[in-house]
């Protein structure tokens, strides 16, 4: 996990929209499972919870001046309702209110 999370710090790999489980596990020298479990058994997350949580605290630490829609494109969601529904998850609201 301490792997991953330098990993997704220092080269912001969540930024990219096709970021894959995949690709993480070959960046960071690991499996797919291997990633998958640690991440499942140590925070109770699935890979793309983890992807999203980042994506989420990359929005909340932008430029609040940005419109929404812009902040999750750049976050790397593809998807305007997957950005609603990871933001409600990860903050408990909508994002109209950050």
């Amino acid at each position: 996990l301490n792997d991953l999370a330098l990993y997704f710090e220092q080269q912001q790999p969540y930024l990219d929209p096709g970021l894959s489980l995949p690709a993480v596990a070959e960046a960071c020298g690991y499996t797919r499972n291997q990633i998958s479990y640690a991440l499942n058994q140590g925070l109770g997350l699935t890979f793309y919870q983890y992807v999203n949580r980042a994506r989420i605290a990359h929005v909340l630490a932008s430029d609040p001046g940005v419109g929404v829609v812009e902040l999750a494109r750049a976050a790397g969601f593809r998807s305007t309702s997957t950005f609603y529904a990871a933001y409600k998850a990860v903050t408990g609201r909508s994002p109209g209110g950050r």
